[in-house]
């Protein structure tokens, strides 16, 4: 990583720029305008929307967790008509 650094100071780059494409990092076309009007925001503006962003982004978060902790119980579950051991009554 440290080399990395270098290297970027060496050739007056952003790291970012270096170890990713084009726009691998950045907004798509569809949210980069829509960015740029956000700049033009007052400072409680710009807090109000980093706000709804991360709320929307842990919700997203969330449902991900969610959906494969699903899965992965799911996959651990017997199989439909798979026998489970019975326990005799009073033990």
């Amino acid at each position: 990583m440290d080399a990395l650094i270098r290297l970027a100071k060496v050739l007056h780059m952003r790291l970012d720029d270096l170890v990713f494409g084009e726009n691998e990092r950045g907004p798509g076309e569809d949210l980069a305008l829509q960015f740029e009007a956000v700049n033009q925001f007052t400072d409680d503006g710009k807090q109000t929307v980093r706000e709804l962003l991360e709320g929307k982004i842990l919700k997203h978060e969330a449902r991900r967790w969610d959906a494969s902790r699903a899965a992965l119980a799911q996959a651990k579950a017997p199989a439909a008509g798979g026998k489970r051991p019975v326990r005799a009554a009073g033990r």
